[in-house]
């Protein structure tokens, strides 16, 4: 036997173990504090198997007994006539009348047959209270939506096929909810039929049970989608027609001016919405001198009520260094914005509320979001200003270390998710061939 392990049997000086392919048998082990391991007992009856046996008042019960051997143990179990003491009651001629004998084997029957609806009924009464009131509610919503097609069924019958065939209901496109599109798999669904299931084979010691899981449905349950890489390429072009649709949202002049200097100096919109006055350089008398500074952004919480707040750093440098600033000159679009801007602000945050708080990403998001619908453009969020601002410089420049220098990236890796070239950048090269070669002749 293995040895002493304390974490599974708690210092027992007893302890009983299955034994392989003997439903109802056990194994008597004791300690054994020389070898320092359980061994089997020198002396007396080391096998202990039940049985079930119908009493006389028609009630199954089960009864238990000691043997030497393995062998012994399950002839006694095979000579059980399943209710030997129940048959006490016979006819007048010392025989079981036929009605009598039908009551006892549709008594076993119902008993060795349950549904998986009694099952759960069943094990709800016993484990129910002890859950979480969120797992309580989803059990039986898990149950009311996915479960009633197999809930009727008796425990013997779920077989594997069975529950391969009831993830493929659950997965195609009919029994989907309106969030289809959301769904990524039916693991959930299916660890409640594996706790189901599991109650009834330690509860119900049926012989001839099997358990119907396999490795193959927990990989099954997994619904497997063509995700489309969302598009990130926004031109100009493109940019100002989103500009111009979000100058008609709530606190659209903002918003708008926002996302002019979110787009040409390529920042992340945590970064933008950051930006205060005392940060921004305009030289009137050289636009090209004007200066952005760049070290703090926004944290917008995902829990709860609670409300954004500013913090010095930047997002891609937090836990390092909270002293890092990205200097960085205005673009001539973001210059003019500002200063068309600059005569409703004067100090403190550039973007914000009305009353001075900052805005929350619903609420720029949801901006976002409408203008580029009612742009017909393809994108949707915040960070696809950020990708389509870096794209145009690098585009124009070709320098991937430029395109490094307006991110502020530390690791060129990062930058080159964000530079790409346009697809048409090979035809205007091959045209530029054309052109010289046609020249020169």
């Amino acid at each position: 036997m293995t040895k002493f392990n304390p974490k599974h049997f708690q210092n027992k000086k007893r302890v009983y173990l299955k034994v392989p392919r003997a439903n109802l048998v056990t194994r008597l082990f004791c300690w054994n504090e020389i070898k320092n391991e359980y061994l089997p007992p020198t002396s007396g009856k080391p096998y202990f198997a039940r049985r079930y046996e119908i009493d006389a008042f028609g009630k199954r019960t089960l009864k238990g007994s000691y043997f030497r051997s393995l062998e012994e143990a399950r002839s006694w179990q095979q000579s059980s006539q399943c209710g030997r003491s129940g048959m006490n009651e016979t006819s007048q001629n010392g025989t079981l009348s036929v009605g009598q004998q039908n009551g006892t084997v549709e008594l076993m029957k119902n008993q060795r047959e349950p549904t998986l609806r009694e099952i759960y009924d069943e094990w709800k009464t016993r484990h129910f209270s002890g859950l979480a009131t969120g797992t309580q509610r989803n059990y039986e919503r898990y149950v009311r939506l996915h479960l009633q097609e197999i809930f009727d069924m008796p425990v013997c019958k779920i077989t594997p096929r069975v529950i391969d065939e009831w993830l493929d209901c659950r997965k195609s496109a009919v029994h989907l909810s309106s969030k289809a599109h959301l769904r990524r798999a039916f693991k959930h669904e299916l660890s409640v039929v594996r706790v189901l299931l599991k109650y009834f084979s330690e509860y119900y010691d049926d012989v001839d049970f099997r358990m119907p899981l396999k490795q193959r449905h927990l990989e099954a349950a997994t619904v497997r989608r063509r995700t489309q890489e969302k598009p990130k390429d926004l031109s100009e072009e493109e940019f100002w027609r989103f500009y111009r649709e979000l100058l008609t949202a709530k606190h659209g002049r903002t918003m708008a001016t926002m996302a002019v200097v979110q787009f040409f100096q390529a920042l992340r919109i945590c970064e933008a919405a950051a930006i205060r006055w005392e940060d921004v350089h305009l030289n009137h008398r050289v636009a090209s001198g004007s200066r952005l500074r760049i070290g703090q952004h926004v944290e917008y919480p995902r829990v709860g009520m609670a409300r954004p707040v500013v913090v010095p750093g930047l997002k891609n440098d937090k836990g390092r260094s909270a002293d890092i600033i990205k200097e960085q000159p205005l673009f001539p679009e973001a210059f003019k914005a500002l200063r068309e801007f600059c005569a409703i602000g004067g100090k403190g945050l550039v973007f914000a509320n009305p009353d001075g708080s900052l805005f929350t990403y619903r609420q720029i998001q949801k901006a976002y979001d409408t203008a580029f619908i009612r742009a017909k453009l393809p994108y949707r969020g915040t960070h696809v200003l950020r990708h389509g601002g870096t794209r145009r410089i690098y585009n124009e420049t070709g320098d991937l270390a430029v395109a490094q220098q307006l991110l502020g990236n530390a690791d060129l890796d990062t930058t080159l998710v964000y530079a790409k070239r346009q697809k048409d950048a090979l035809t205007k090269v091959a045209q530029h061939h054309w052109n010289r070669s046609e020249a020169s002749e």
